[in-house]
């Protein structure tokens, strides 16, 4: 069984998540209460979150609890594993209140998110169904 742990969203921000060999790319970071690091937020586990809290604005995400765990199919510059958001298996989508966000293990693209997510990427969840 893939080890998990769970963490309350203290806050949600857009900064540099670029290297420092690299030009500035923003994108958005999850901050978990009692953490000092912050957890860059991709595609796939930002909308795993707005699936779960059933909301699609980041600004209402502080307090909400999350569990999150290492994917060992993740692949990324040659590096095995991931951090994804886990949806339990009885989980039961609350009513939403925003933009109804799609189920993302129903999504045809499910796993093939951006190393780094970009708020333009959550325009798709005001959409009943998404074409890529």
């Amino acid at each position: 069984m893939t080890p998990t742990k769970t963490f309350t969203i203290a806050k949600i921000v857009e900064e540099d998540v670029s290297r420092k060999d690299e030009d500035p790319e923003m994108g958005w970071v999850a901050y978990f209460e009692g953490e000092k690091k912050g957890c860059v937020l991709n595609k796939t586990n930002r909308d795993n979150i707005a699936y779960l809290t059933g909301k699609t604005n980041t600004d209402h995400w502080s307090g909400e609890q999350i569990t999150l765990f290492n994917d060992r199919s993740v692949v990324y510059e040659g590096r095995r594993g991931g951090i994804r958001v886990k949806i339990p298996d009885d989980f039961q989508a609350p009513a939403p209140t925003g933009p109804i966000p799609f189920d993302p293990n129903q999504h045809p693209m499910a796993g093939d998110d951006p190393p780094v997510a970009r708020e333009a990427d959550l325009d798709h969840l005001d959409q009943p169904e998404t074409k890529y």
